[in-house]
Order: C-alpha cells, then sequence, then structure tokens
C-alpha cells in the first residue's frame, strides 16, 4: 500500500522543523564598529545623540540591515570608499526620488526631516558594500 506525501512528512524529509527562524539583532547606541560575526543581523541604529556605524572590511557574503530607531543625524561608514548602489526618499512629502550612490564611503541621514523607521540594507561581494534603502529625506554622501 502506498502512502502519500503530507506537509509534514515533506518537512520531516527536507529536515525542516517547526520552530522558527530567528535572525540576530543588534541594538547600537554608541559609536559601533559591526563585526563579520554579526553578518545577517537586524541592527537597530540609535542613541541618545548622533552615532557613527561603521561596517567591516569588505568581504564577500556579509550582510546586514539597519533600521534607525532615533531622530539623529546617523552616519553608516565603510572602511574605504566602496559603497555603491541606490535609495529612494521622500524629502519629507509625497514624491518619491532615487538617489544613485557610486564610490562613497559615508551616508549620513539628513540634517532635517530625520524619521525613525528609516531602512538601508548593505550586502557585499568581496570588492564593494551594495546599499538599498528607503529613508524619509536625503542622505549626505562623503567620500
Amino acid at each position: 500500500m502506498a502512502v502519500s506525501p503530507n506537509k509534514a512528512r515533506l518537512r520531516k524529509l527536507m529536515g525542516e522543523t517547526n520552530t522558527p527562524r530567528r535572525v540576530k539583532v543588534v541594538s547600537v547606541s554608541t559609536d559601533t564598529e559591526l563585526s563579520a560575526d554579526q553578518s545577517g543581523s537586524i541592527i537597530f541604529l540609535g542613541g541618545g545623540s548622533a552615532r557613527t556605524l561603521t561596517l567591516p572590511a569588505i568581504s564577500a557574503g556579509l550582510t546586514y540591515e539597519v533600521y534607525i530607531t532615533t531622530e539623529h543625524q546617523h552616519i553608516i561608514a565603510a572602511q574605504t570608499a566602496v559603497l555603491q548602489g541606490n535609495y529612494r526618499h521622500n524629502s519629507a512629502t509625497t514624491t518619491m526620488t532615487r538617489v544613485a550612490i557610486v564610490n562613497k564611503k559615508t551616508l549620513t541621514l539628513h540634517s532635517s526631516g530625520r524619521a525613525i523607521g528609516d531602512r538601508l540594507q548593505f550586502w557585499c561581494d568581496g570588492t564593494n558594500w551594495y546599499v538599498d534603502g528607503i529613508v524619509n529625506n536625503a542622505l549626505t554622501l562623503g567620500t
């Protein structure tokens, strides 16, 4: 007699469990350099004043997702000018604008119109840090 597969049996065969996937969460409230061990983490960047979050040296496969938790002019920095990609912002209004990031070293959150919940994602291929994000107002891009 043949047995038909069901979800539970398929999950067991594939080595899956019912345990929900957990993501590492890192809260940053001081100037901090991320480590390669923190790759894959969600980073909550906040604190009582503006903070600098530095990405680790480039290494293929590193990835971080950064959420802003306080309305300060935080800085996210690479160790060299290898930030590439883009972000979108709405100038604290209703019109979305796409901004390219090419060979930059720092991204500084806006001097006005900052917003809790701004998000930037970073991926590294061993040569560059690639950036994608959505923020409330234009960033200052530094070399």
